[in-house]
């Protein structure tokens, strides 16, 4: 599976995933991120007072794929930049959290982590709260 840039747009062979990304596998089961999961680079994001310019969504995120897809997902998780959020959980290395954000007058529930030392938001589940 490709990874995509999304700051110039270019298709990286995911042949060349473990040299340019070797940071991520501490993300995954047992040292390798799954193929399913996905990598985008952005543009830096400043979470917590600390930065970020790497994204990997969660398959579970594609349960939600008739009203979300991962352009829309960065969009999302790019109105965390500038924010200060409370952990609701932590396990080793891995902070948990859970935040509402309004994006185009609708509401979504983000969930999602931080590891320890790393600069990656993993999404591990999005979706539209219509509770709010």
């Amino acid at each position: 599976m490709p990874l995509f840039l999304e700051a110039n747009r270019e298709i990286i062979p995911s042949s060349l995933f473990s040299k340019l990304f070797p940071l991520l596998h501490n993300f995954a089961t047992h040292g390798n991120l799954p193929m399913s999961r996905r990598l985008y680079l952005i543009k830096p994001l400043l979470i917590n007072d600390q930065y970020f310019d790497q994204i990997v969504i969660d398959p579970h995120v594609d349960k939600h794929a008739d009203h979300l897809n991962d352009e829309l997902i960065i969009e999302i998780v790019r109105k965390l930049d500038l924010g200060k959020f409370r952990v609701l959980d932590q396990k080793d290395r891995f902070y948990y959290f859970a935040t509402n954000l309004n994006h185009n007058d609708k509401w979504y529930r983000l969930i999602w982590l931080k590891e320890e030392n790393l600069n990656y938001i993993g999404v591990i589940s999005l979706y539209r709260d219509r509770r709010i």
